[in-house]
């Protein structure tokens, strides 16, 4: 007031300043002042404005305080929290800046939020955060895919609200990482659809092929492929690779089992997983890295598939177009794979043995009694439908049981192998074959023209049977009776057939043993004498 009247000018008459003032009690409290300068009749008077602003100052405190513990809030939270505004991000607690793959919330801060949700998410996330602006309490928490500053994905669960925020209106995401959480549901979801197939005897190579193609859709840079172990345990061969070159895969074909024989042929041989990393410069790819280079495989990584006992029975691998290792997430997915592989090929083993044994003679491996009366059937019905003739032959060894109890049963089982396996080659490739059971057999001789090939045929395997055996230490002697009947003439059904000719036999024992017998009186028969 005194430089105003002094020289006419002050910088602060006419503006509102912030005081302190003091009640006639001594207490102090806020003002708001104003001076403005007047004149009246040429002389200059002051008029103050003054209004207590004791209201205002506690509000703007507690509004600083409230925004202080605010952000506390969200700097503590465990939980990703972002505050954005026109969907740019004005700020992100410590939680946020990590899931982001961020160092420091700077850079992030400004950037549009829309940037790191996937592609395929974005509209729900507009839609969801509309919805956050026009509400009046939070909602509720949606599934979303956001994308890393790498680029890599998270699945997340995000729900929004509005807020003020630096007094103006702003939207509170939050945002749980669940991409643990949906890669173990996603895994066990595999897992049951992949235990699903093989219990409901899907086949093998596809139960493979799902696996393979399971592992890809989790690694999501990994190209697999699971090899099987021959039964000597020597050489890989191709199971299923879904997405590797069929080059590759032709020329891989085969891979042996040894030291450095590229990862899958290693790790076989270790009984353990080899991680190759660069297969440019690794020794386990010293002799076929060129086949892998060629077709753009970098890195390899294989286990070995584990059955019962630790039995090795194949190899699951994944390859890489760039020198890399496998992430945590890969090592774990194939403990679990490699597992499911191995249920997947023993169960099938089991199913097939079981196939084979309800079809096939365990000992000699010739079809049994049942495999053989469909092969009769089918013959049955093919000489119904032409008009021919087949043969029935039903065969005993002689002496064999002198054979058992003189030498026991060790050396009677081979006796009955190789007898088998010489029996069999006396016959045709379309010729049939089984055993009945102990020493007895029946073969199926179709397309016959007449009975005297199946009397040719009969004497082959009288004279097969006679020459003597040499097992171990041990020679020794058998023959045959053969009984042979002929469709139509000796039976129109299998079973009449079966009879007809199991009748012939014993008439071929009777007469002496070491030969064969006709059912039909018609036709040759033949005894020769042991």
């Amino acid at each position: 007031m005194e430089r105003f009247l002094q020289n006419g000018e002050s910088t602060v008459l006419n503006r509102r300043l912030e005081l302190t003032a003091m009640h006639a009690d001594g207490s102090i409290f806020p003002i708001e002042l104003a001076i403005v300068p007047i004149r009246i009749h040429g002389k200059p008077i002051f008029t103050a404005f003054m209004r207590d602003i004791s209201e205002r100052k506690q509000s703007h405190e507690i509004l600083k305080e409230s925004a202080m513990r605010y952000r506390q809030l969200v700097e503590l939270s465990p939980e990703a929290i972002f505050v954005h505004r026109q969907d740019k991000l004005v700020l992100l607690n410590q939680a946020a800046v990590y899931m982001l793959g961020a160092q420091t919330p700077s850079e992030l801060i400004g950037k549009d939020m829309r940037d790191f949700i996937h592609p395929d998410h974005r509209a729900a996330c507009g839609q969801h955060i509309r919805q956050a602006r026009h509400g009046t309490s939070a909602t509720p928490f949606q599934e979303q895919v956001w994308v890393r500053l790498d680029g890599s994905k998270i699945h997340t669960e995000v729900a929004a609200t509005m807020l003020v925020y630096d007094g103006k209106p702003a939207v509170q995401t939050v945002v749980r990482d669940i991409t643990v959480r949906k890669r173990a549901e996603e895994l066990q979801l595999g897992q049951n659809r992949i235990l699903n197939m093989v219990a409901t005897g899907v086949e093998l190579v596809e139960i493979l092929n799902a696996i393979a193609l399971f592992i890809e859709s989790q690694s999501e840079q990994g190209l697999c492929s699971l090899l099987l172990l021959d039964p000597d345990g020597s050489i890989l061969s191709n199971g299923v690779s879904p997405s590797l070159p069929d080059a590759f895969r032709r020329e891989i074909d085969g891979l042996l089992v040894a030291p450095a024989s590229a990862s899958c042929g290693t790790a076989i041989f270790r009984a353990e997983s080899v991680i190759v990393t660069d297969i440019a410069n690794d020794p386990v790819w010293a002799t076929c890295r060129h086949l892998a280079l060629r077709h753009g495989l970098k890195a390899c990584s294989s286990w070995p598939i584990f059955g019962k006992n630790r039995k090795i029975l194949g190899t699951v691998a994944l390859y890489f177009r760039e020198a890399m290792a496998p992430t945590t997430m890969d090592l774990q997915l194939f403990s679990i794979c490699a597992n499911l592989a191995g249920i997947a090929i023993e169960s099938r083993a089991s199913e097939e043995r079981i196939r084979y044994l309800a079809h096939y003679d365990g000992l000699t491996s010739l079809p049994n009694r049942f495999l053989f009366k469909e092969f009769l059937d089918l013959a049955l019905r093919n000489a119904q439908r032409h008009g021919k003739q087949f043969a029935v032959f039903f065969l005993d060894l002689d002496k064999f049981k002198d054979i058992n109890d003189t030498l026991g049963h060790e050396v009677g089982d081979q006796v009955l192998q190789e007898t088998a396996a010489r029996l069999r080659g006396c016959l045709r490739q379309t010729d049939k074959i089984a055993r009945m059971g102990g020493d007895e057999f029946y073969i199926l001789i179709e397309d016959l023209e007449d009975g005297r090939y199946a009397a040719e045929v009969a004497q082959k395997l009288i004279e097969e049977a006679a020459r003597p055996l040499l097992i171990g230490h041990h020679t020794c002697q058998l023959s045959v009776s053969i009984g042979i009947g002929i469709y139509p003439e000796d039976g129109c059904n299998g079973q009449a057939l079966l009879k007809n000719a199991d009748n012939a036999m014993y008439r071929a024992k009777n007469l002496g043993k070491n030969g064969y017998q006709f059912c039909s009186a018609h036709e040759e028969s033949i005894v020769t004498q042991a």
